[in-house]
């Protein structure tokens, strides 16, 4: 699949974004103990690269998942 290199930067940018946005949400709800980490991880597979973010934040809603990933949820 052709990449278009400004909507792959849009697409991190959003993902990153969130990210933050999760754990630092889950921070205002569990106080100063928790401490909040977001991992990011590359690795190159043939012609493409993956690229892998996680975070242990507020999680995604069952309803936005199937809005967000309709295609992994169906198969």
């Amino acid at each position: 699949m052709p990449v278009v290199p400004q909507g792959v930067s849009r697409v991190l940018m959003n993902v990153f974004s969130n990210a933050f946005y999760a754990v630092q949400k889950k921070r205002s709800e569990l106080g100063p103990g928790y401490q909040p980490t977001i991992n990011v991880s590359t690795k190159r597979e043939a012609n493409q690269v993956r690229i892998q973010v996680r975070d242990h934040g507020i999680g995604v809603p069952a309803a936005l998942k199937q809005k967000i990933f309709p295609t992994l949820l169906h198969h």
